[in-house]
């Protein structure tokens, strides 16, 4: 009989299972048992699974692999990151209040503010931004663009957006909007922008309102989610964009439907501070 022991966790509503496979105990999850477990109806529920491995460097505290609901792999997942760096203190995989974690990303290094078993308050450290669009990456068309930022427009539903680029590890299309997000057709909008031509690699997409310079009020379609509470990069990608098209200040409150992360980028890498939550243990048989 096939069992996984798991702890369901969540960072402002950003759910997933996350997985001690230290010990290397089970093979890695096929596309279809992820899809299988994350069905909220059929399944456990979540928007993603996070595995947990011995770090191929010693020096470092574990490695990672992310999981969307969709079955495909994530490079990254600031909201998720925070769920690991919370299992690994309260499991006692590390002491340590400043970890490094291995992503598909590369090394992404949380910090605990606050520890509690059922609520921790975690800074994390996203790295560099990038506006290359090779880094995110567009099609080659748009290769020649300058480095410093891209913003271009994308042909949707007979309408153009205009759009910006950001890669934070993972691919993200920030449009700002006039309007509340809430009233925003982002579930109809969002995964046609997902699967848009201009993005080889698929990208998730955020729908952003400057409410002042120092406030952003976003709404998520995470790439293999759908959409989602809460995105840790896409919140930090939506910072990076305001600050390059000169809508907001380099610190911010970023609101978003699941609750708020406070982001800052005070110089080259990027920030994000939010709470982790323990909701329960389980484990799941014969997947």
């Amino acid at each position: 009989m096939r069992t996984i022991k798991f702890s369901k966790m969540h960072g402002l509503g950003n759910d997933f299972l996350v997985v001690n496979n230290i010990t290397n105990s089970f093979s890695e999850l096929e596309p279809e048992q992820v899809v299988n477990i994350c069905q909220r109806r059929f399944g456990v529920g979540a928007d993603g699974i996070l595995v947990i491995y011995p770090p191929q460097n010693k020096q470092n505290d574990c490695k990672v692999i992310i999981h969307n609901a969709d079955g495909s792999q994530a490079e990254m997942c600031g909201n998720g990151i925070r769920c690991v760096s919370h299992y690994l203190a309260l499991n006692d995989i590390t002491k340590k209040d400043k970890q490094t974690i291995e992503t598909a990303a590369g090394l992404i290094k949380p910090e605990i503010l606050d520890l509690g078993y059922d609520k921790a308050k975690i800074k994390v450290n996203l790295g560099k931004p990038s506006f290359s669009p090779a880094d995110i990456p567009l099609i080659d068309s748009f290769s020649t663009c300058a480095e410093g930022s891209f913003t271009g427009n994308i042909h949707v539903e007979d309408e153009n957006f205009k759009f910006t680029a950001v890669s934070m590890g993972n691919p993200h299309a920030v449009f700002f909007l006039s309007e509340d997000p809430e009233e925003f057709p982002v579930s109809e909008l969002g995964p046609k922008i997902e699967n848009h031509r201009y993005f080889p690699e698929k990208t998730n997409v955020e729908f952003a309102q400057i409410v002042a310079a120092d406030k952003i009020k976003v709404r998520v379609w995470e790439r293999g989610s759908g959409l989602t509470l809460a995105c840790g990069t896409g919140a930090a990608a939506t910072l990076a964009a305001a600050v390059k098209n000169q809508l907001a200040n380099r610190e911010a409150l970023l609101n978003l439907p699941g609750g708020n992360l406070e982001v800052s980028w005070p110089a080259e890498d990027i920030f994000i501070i939010g709470p982790s939550e323990v909701v329960y243990q389980g484990q799941i048989t014969n997947y």
